[in-house]
């Protein structure tokens, strides 16, 4: 038990400060960029930033997520997804290349057509490492990916800011992309701590196939409704109005999804090691899900009362409309943390079909909210994907309290309590700091009488996740002192 939670912890705190540091640089670029380009420039990348998501969910079909889950794999196995994956992202980078004159005349701007040509050669670039990433995550090695990450963003990073100054405009974001992917890629090579395996053998490949293809179209179906939005707006509404949109769910998905990603790269592995053992299994997912609950619930709330003023702070008056529906995303925001250490509750003990189910059903329900966007605009769209992301939620902790033999309440106390102190502390917080016009003052006033009050009620009821952290911290300290 001390081993697992010892190794989980350190990949945890590898995995995490590198995608900080990435997110650090990315936040920088964009500072720089939404300063210099029009909300309408963002619009019209927006959509051929769907490609860069694509390019991900497409690489492997999902083999990479069976070789984390997989046992008893050998060279045969890895071998097999190395080839699949080499010739998969050759055909979908040939398909994107030839396809974007028909993206670019559907969207009736042809500027889009170099773009897509261009970052079409993401496919065949990120086709060669997935192999390598898949065993670094079974074996919980984050620290490689994290350096290799790091130096990739720093140079590609620098490269995207020079070309920004530089008066380049979107090209500058493109260019990043690509930079990064091929040193990334190239530096998995180099350093690459297994023998790649040239073997193939298509038993193999059917093999790991029965798990990860119910996986891929799972992946699949994520991908294409998370960038659903972008599509639909991008065709329904003007390009500024995208523009605003995209910005505010970007620095969304800057700060929630990137911090959930880093516990979520760890918990699927840690959970697939020890499936067969009842008791571990309920200790750890007890305790994933008080913190994860704690922190999401904790930075939806400190966002919504503060995401205007950090839009307007960050990017300028221009953005002011983009602060707005920022503001009103966060709302939703803490639903994507939550449903991702419930989804992974199927996923990591093999169960596959549930996981194909369950995100059908969600896809489903999702769907039915573009009805509010084009009836009452993208407002309406905003304030449907609080109820939309509130009701997976639920639906996930249905499909989990099924797999794990629980109730619904076991789960339930351990998410909506926190949810209930963030209103409570945000709507205090409101009260205290409405009345502030100076910009600066409101935001410091709010975030102080949010967190304050947010920690308070969190001792008083003596909560799961808040002793859990009291105990950790004070773990961390101690060892601090001992090694000083």
């Amino acid at each position: 038990m001390n081993n697992l939670k010892q190794k989980t912890y350190k990949a945890f705190a590898w995995n995490f400060s590198g995608r900080i540091i990435n997110m650090l640089i990315s936040f920088i670029i964009s500072i720089f960029l939404a300063r210099i380009l029009e909300p309408s420039d963002f619009g019209s990348f927006a959509i051929v930033g769907v490609i860069i998501s694509f390019s991900h969910i497409f690489m492997d079909m999902g083999l990479g997520i069976s070789i984390v889950q997989g046992k008893n794999l050998n060279k045969y196995h890895y071998g097999s997804v190395f080839w699949f994956n080499i010739s998969l992202g050759i055909l979908l980078s040939l398909l994107m290349y030839f396809s974007a004159n028909l993206i670019a005349s559907f969207y009736n701007d042809y500027k889009l057509i170099s773009y897509i040509k261009v970052l079409s050669l993401l496919f065949v670039i990120n086709s060669s490492t997935k192999v390598i990433g898949a065993r670094l995550q079974k074996d919980m090695n984050m620290k490689l990916p994290v350096k290799i990450g790091v130096i990739s963003s720093v140079i590609s990073g620098s490269i995207g800011i020079a070309m920004a100054f530089l008066g380049y405009g979107i090209w500058s974001l493109i260019i990043q992309s690509l930079v990064s992917a091929i040193i990334n890629n190239a530096l998995f090579v180099i350093l690459n701590p297994y023998k790649i395996s040239f073997y193939f053998k298509l038993s193999s490949l059917i093999e790991l196939w029965s798990f990860g293809f119910r996986m891929f179209i799972s992946g699949l179906l994520d991908s294409v409704f998370i960038n659903l939005d972008t599509l639909v707006i991008g065709k329904l509404f003007s390009a500024t109005v995208l523009g605003f949109y995209n910005r505010a769910k970007n620095l969304n998905n800057l700060i929630i999804k990137n911090i959930s990603a880093s516990l979520m790269s760890v918990i699927m592995p840690a959970l697939s090691n020890i499936q067969d053992e009842k008791e571990r299994y309920n200790i750890v997912i007890d305790k994933t899900l008080s913190i994860v609950s704690f922190f999401a619930f904790g930075i939806s709330g400190l966002l919504f009362i503060t995401g205007k003023d950090l839009i307007l702070i960050i990017y300028g008056e221009k953005w002011n409309f983009a602060g707005e529906l920022f503001s009103l995303l966060m709302l939703s925001a803490f639903a994507y943390p939550i449903s991702s250490v419930l989804v992974n509750i199927l996923s990591s003990q093999g169960n596959s079909k549930a996981f194909l189910r369950l995100e059908i059903y969600k896809k489903l329900i999702y769907s039915l909210n573009f009805i509010f966007g084009f009836i009452w605009g993208i407002k309406g769209f905003v304030y449907g994907l609080i109820v939309v992301y509130t009701l997976s939620v639920l639906i996930n902790i249905f499909m989990a309290t099924k797999q794990m033999q629980l109730s619904a309440k076991w789960f339930n106390t351990k998410i909506w309590i926190y949810g209930l102190l963030a209103i409570i502390a945000a709507v205090i917080s409101y009260l205290i700091s409405v009345r502030i016009n100076n910009i600066y003052i409101h935001i410091i006033t709010a975030s102080i009488s949010y967190l304050g009050i947010y920690l308070i009620i969190n001792k008083m009821l003596k909560l799961n996740a808040y002793n859990l952290l009291l105990i950790e911290i004070k773990l961390l300290k101690n060892k601090i002192i001992k090694n000083e």
